[in-house]
């Protein structure tokens, strides 16, 4: 199962992924993607069969926002429920300072 959010933040990519480590609980690394360009993936996963990255979005200019995606990956059988999931991720986009925060696309 795959979903997304969009959201605004006033933080650079780089600086999301401090704030992010600092918080917890989830651990995330820099990365590289042609498509997606610079962007942060978690690598503590949480939950088993899980995954979740965060990159500009693709329709803006740049890498460092204000604009940002944040797209969720479960392989079948994930034993845990998506609204754990999101309710993790809420707790972070409060750490963030994220507004306009709103269902997006996924992005391979």
């Amino acid at each position: 199962m795959t979903w997304a959010y969009d959201f605004e933040c006033d933080m650079p990519i780089l600086g999301i992924l401090a704030a992010l480590n600092q918080a917890g609980p989830w651990q995330w690394i820099e990365r590289d993607k042609g498509a997606l360009g610079t962007y942060i993936s978690s690598v503590f996963y949480p939950f088993e069969g899980f995954r979740a990255r965060i990159y500009s979005d693709p329709h803006s200019p740049g890498e460092n926002g204000p604009r940002y995606t944040a797209d969720f990956w479960t392989e079948p059988g994930c034993e845990v429920p998506r609204p754990a999931i999101e309710a993790a991720f809420r707790n972070m986009l409060v750490t963030l300072s994220a507004r306009n925060v709103a269902p997006g696309e996924y992005w391979d």
